[in-house]
């Protein structure tokens, strides 16, 4: 649905760490990197949205229903097994193929919600100049 592809022929990058365990800081930028990875092989990129834990999943699901009306999102929180476990968000409705014990109950174990958006990747842009005073401060 977000990126036209079937579930199973997405990676699941986070699929090493144990139910109810958060990932380890490099277990998490690996997965990170390695999603980075796979959508820029797709001419894409992911901007990453944490929306502080503290927010219920119904707050998160009204915001977005606000937010983002017409684009397909990617909501990663926490399932009843204890699991990091993302489904997908699209005009107003959850999408989630995983099948019992998977429905989103909470925030990731590292207290926030994250919601994901896919983007055409660009070429980078060249380097903004700096003003004088700010290239005296970095070679200081």
């Amino acid at each position: 649905m977000v990126l036209d592809l079937d579930r199973d022929d997405v990676p699941h990058f986070m699929e090493h760490v144990p139910p109810g365990q958060g990932a380890t800081e490099p277990e998490s930028m690996a997965a990170e990197q390695a999603e980075r990875d796979w959508v820029a092989q797709r001419g894409l990129s992911i901007i990453n949205v944490p929306i502080d834990g503290d927010a219920t999943l119904d707050m998160v699901l009204a915001s977005l229903g606000t937010w983002v009306r017409d684009t397909a999102v990617v909501l990663g929180g926490r399932s009843e097994r204890g699991n990091c476990h993302s489904v997908v968000f699209y005009r107003g409705r959850v999408y989630d193929p995983s099948g019992p014990g998977c429905r989103l109950v909470g925030p990731q174990p590292s207290g926030f919600w994250f919601v994901t958006i896919y983007a055409r990747a660009t070429n980078p842009l060249p380097p903004m100049p700096q003003p004088a005073s700010m290239a005296t401060q970095e070679t200081q």
